[in-house]
């Protein structure tokens, strides 16, 4: 914890790439925003439910708490987002979702926002880190290859609907946050991509299907 001259506290955030920085805790809520964007177009609480157990955990912990930030999945989760954000803009009515398992769309969102925030704040003591020399170089590449292959998809499939875009659209994702718990050993975000993937890949055939 360190404390400016104007005496605010401030928190450190420690980046992947050992490098940190620090800003006061009153910017926290800021850090969530990105979050938000998906949440607009939610039709259930499970977005929100999450970014409220963030907020939560950064006000009582505000102390001691040390963030550790993944500079490079946020570039990513970015990447992921604004197609889906645009998409979500250009057609305000949404997807009609014909496969009825609440269930299954509650575990769904609450795998696919939880993926989101564990890829970008990496929590201790519940993930190792790249664990083998070449690690970030072959995170990198896959990544960024799952991410390239994602966008370019959804170029292909913007106005096409059909089983094809369904698996594509929703196996990339789910690739990219199962492979990236791999690649770090964190153990939160691979039992919650798993969740995502199974639910979203499920969701998506089936309303393709029906």
């Amino acid at each position: 914890m360190e404390r400016g001259l104007e005496g605010d506290t401030k928190t450190a955030i420690h980046t992947s790439n050992h490098t940190h920085f620090t800003i006061s805790y009153r910017y926290f809520p800021l850090l969530f925003c990105f979050f938000q964007l998906p949440c607009q177009y939610s039709n259930n609480l499970s977005c929100k439910f999450i970014v409220c157990i963030f907020i939560e955990i950064v006000h009582r912990y505000r102390n001691t708490l040390v963030i550790v930030v993944n500079i490079k999945a946020d570039i990513f989760m970015i990447a992921i987002l604004v197609p889906n954000v645009v998409f979500a803009t250009k057609n305000k009515n949404g997807v009609e979702n014909k496969y009825k398992n609440k269930p299954a769309e509650i575990f769904e969102q609450i795998g696919r926002y939880a993926c989101f925030a564990l890829m970008i704040f990496n929590v201790p003591y519940t993930y190792i880190g790249f664990y083998f020399p070449e690690a970030l170089t072959v995170y990198l590449v896959v990544d960024c290859t799952l991410v390239g292959a994602y966008c370019v998809a959804w170029l292909i499939f913007w106005k096409k609907n059909g089983l094809a875009k369904a698996i594509i659209l929703s196996a990339i994702p789910s690739a990219v946050f199962v492979f990236s718990g791999i690649m770090i050993a964190s153990i939160p975000l691979i039992v919650f991509s798993v969740v995502f993937a199974v639910t979203h890949i499920l969701i998506s055939v089936k309303n393709a299907i029906l």
